[in-house]
């Protein structure tokens, strides 16, 4: 979880501080590193103490029947939303800066990695920012568009996983002319 709050701490700087509204990097500033810096020792600082303090410490069966209820909850009223929520509503990307707390403190690993999609979304919007390429999930409003561009694209990569591990590596990577080195 360490790592992960490099990436955490830049979707704060971008999407927070930077108050960028959208991915198209418009009115960007240059990445703020000594800000960022400090953010991620804040973040690395607060795991620690969390995990010394309070680790597992809502890890009784109750307590996480409770939690879950409670994030099902919070997920499908975000989706509801959609990817454009407004201030103050809830939005499931909420949990890409959070989510390494609430498995530490529920002391369910699962719960890091589901929230880890999320903040694959938002390293993605950070990169998108950066490089001042418009992003594709802001165009997709509509709940089924948004289905769709998170069930069909995880597919792709299991089909390519599987066509290369049954097939070899085929066309995109010709083989090499000089004795198959």
């Amino acid at each position: 979880a360490m790592v992960t709050g490099v990436l955490e701490m830049a979707a704060v700087q971008v999407f927070f501080i930077e108050k960028a509204k959208d991915t198209s990097g418009q009115g960007r500033r240059p990445l703020n590193a000594r800000q960022l810096l400090k953010m991620v020792a804040g973040r690395l600082a607060l795991q620690v103490a969390l995990d010394r303090a309070l680790s597992g410490s809502l890890g009784g069966p109750r307590a996480r029947g409770v939690h879950n209820a409670l994030l099902a909850a919070f997920v499908a009223r975000a989706s509801q939303l959609g990817t454009k929520s407004q201030p103050g509503q809830p939005s499931v990307f909420l949990l890409a800066l959070v989510g390494w707390a609430l498995a530490l403190l529920t002391d369910q690993p699962w719960l890091y990695f589901y929230c880890g999609g999320y903040l694959a979304t938002l390293a993605q919007g950070v990169s998108h920012h950066y490089s001042g390429e418009e992003g594709t999930l802001p165009q997709l409003t509509q709940i089924a568009d948004d289905i769709g561009h998170t069930t069909f694209f995880p597919n792709l990569l299991l089909h390519s996983v599987w066509q290369s591990a049954t097939s070899g590596r085929g066309p995109a990577f010709p083989a090499s002319k000089a004795g198959g080195a």
